[in-house]
């Protein structure tokens, strides 16, 4: 009878440590999917913000290559201004709504 319950500890062991085994390579496949998931994003929006700044410049016929200029270009963007009849927008968020977000100085 000992042997028996030995043998059945050692299998239950032996499917423990498989079980275990395959959850790790589920785990690193997991965490390897997600890796490129996050680096396609990131190449993703590295491109959209190449091709919106390239439609800036040429927007402007401005380059932007100094942080003065790129300070300046926000502070445009994001400075309060009022319509006459005094609601207040900014020049951003003028352009989140014209491009169809409607809640564009809210960010």
């Amino acid at each position: 009878m000992t042997a028996s319950i030995d043998e059945q500890i050692a299998r239950k062991r032996a499917a423990a440590d498989k079980q275990a085994a395959r959850a790790a390579a589920l785990k690193k496949e997991l965490k390897d999917l997600e890796k490129k998931k996050a680096a396609a994003e990131r190449k993703a929006r590295t491109h959209r913000l190449v091709e919106i700044g390239a439609i800036l410049e040429q927007a402007t016929g401005l380059t932007f290559d100094t942080e003065d200029s790129r300070r300046a270009l926000s502070a445009a963007l994001n400075e309060q201004l009022y319509y006459s009849n005094g609601v207040a927008f900014t020049r951003g968020g003028d352009i989140a709504s014209a491009c169809g977000e409607p809640d564009g100085d809210q960010r």
